[in-house]
């Protein structure tokens, strides 16, 4: 259901009405600041938007007791002047030139308040907490101070590591092409090279050292 929006003279006086000494609504009602809510216990105004419809609310506000007896909310917070409702307490300033339904006014503004109207009325709140930094990550190659380890490809970023890696690669790769090659001279018969779906298990061998040697010792 579409509520009307309020405008500045409204809200001023709308806000008045809220935060009266006659209906402090927010001594009661849950305002997310944790010093204010340990003695509250009436729901978030934040939420009525959400949940409640207009006219609904405004009976609630005139005779709460009739739809639930024995609630906390206070009855007589507004009595009857001709065709509308006023509130019944002492009026702000600027009250009597409004002509308008008291009641209605503060169902409005309930339904459409914001945190920060919320906030700015019932003192402020308290200030989230900020999460502390992540630490900066150690660069390639460093040792690190929490582990005293150094990375796994420390030596490979070194110069002489980076020569040594060559190396082991390379002899490994050769062993590979040996392997293979013997293999086939052994498994020729009558001119024509056999198919075998298994390598034997040297050049399995080989062939893992030749992948451990690239994955561990490559820069």
């Amino acid at each position: 259901e579409r509520i009307e929006p309020l405008t500045a003279e409204e809200r001023g006086l709308a806000r008045a009405l809220f935060t009266s000494q006659a209906a402090p609504c927010l001594k009661c009602h849950l305002t997310g600041n944790a010093e204010h809510d340990r003695t509250a216990n009436a729901p978030n105004f934040l939420q009525a938007g959400e949940r409640l419809k207009p006219d609904w609310t405004w009976r609630w506000l005139l005779d709460p007791q009739r739809i639930m007896p024995g609630t906390a909310m206070p009855s007589n917070l507004f009595k009857r002047e001709g065709e509308r409702w006023v509130f019944n307490g002492p009026l702000p300033a600027g009250a009597e030139n409004y002509k308008g339904d008291h009641a209605r006014l503060l169902v409005r503004y309930m339904l459409q308040l914001t945190p920060q109207e919320q906030q700015s009325i019932a003192g402020g709140t308290s200030a989230p907490a900020t999460a502390a930094p992540a630490a900066p990550a150690a660069p390639t190659g460093v040792a690190s101070a929490h582990t005293g380890l150094r990375p796994a490809n420390a030596r490979a970023a070194t110069p002489r590591g980076a020569r040594a890696s060559a190396s082991k690669t390379s002899r490994a790769g050769k062993a590979v092409v040996r392997a293979s090659a013997a293999w086939r001279k052994s498994v020729k018969r009558g001119g024509r090279v056999a198919v075998s779906r298994a390598r034997p298990p040297r050049v399995r061998r080989e062939s893992a050292a030749y992948a451990r040697g690239v994955g561990r010792f490559s820069p």
